[in-house]
């Protein structure tokens, strides 16, 4: 799931830079009707698999609606949870 966020939020900035470099530039039409709408799927499928994660909280769900940085910022609060909840190493301890 870390690695999805990581992978689609990085997709999501790079196509947002270049729909903004299209747009200072060129100001392609066509370019920006065909990157678009991938940005916009790659936003919604993070927040779809957000609201699809257990544990995360209203809030850090929220955090990851905000576009351009949601994606990495769920990454982030995902990477704190791992770290949080890790088991210990070997089999349970019996005394």
């Amino acid at each position: 799931m870390r690695i999805f966020l990581i992978v689609a939020g990085t997709i999501e900035v790079a196509t947002l830079a270049a729909m903004l470099v299209n747009l200072a530039t060129v100001d392609s039409r066509s370019f920006a009707s065909a990157i678009g709408p991938v940005h916009g799927f790659v936003w919604l499928a993070i927040v779809a698999s957000c609201l699809l994660t257990p544990w995360l909280t209203p809030w850090q769900r929220g955090l990851a609606a905000i576009p351009v940085v949601g994606g990495l910022l769920a990454a982030g609060i995902l990477r704190t949870h791992s770290h949080q909840h890790q088991r210990p190493e070997g089999p349970p301890r019996v005394e």
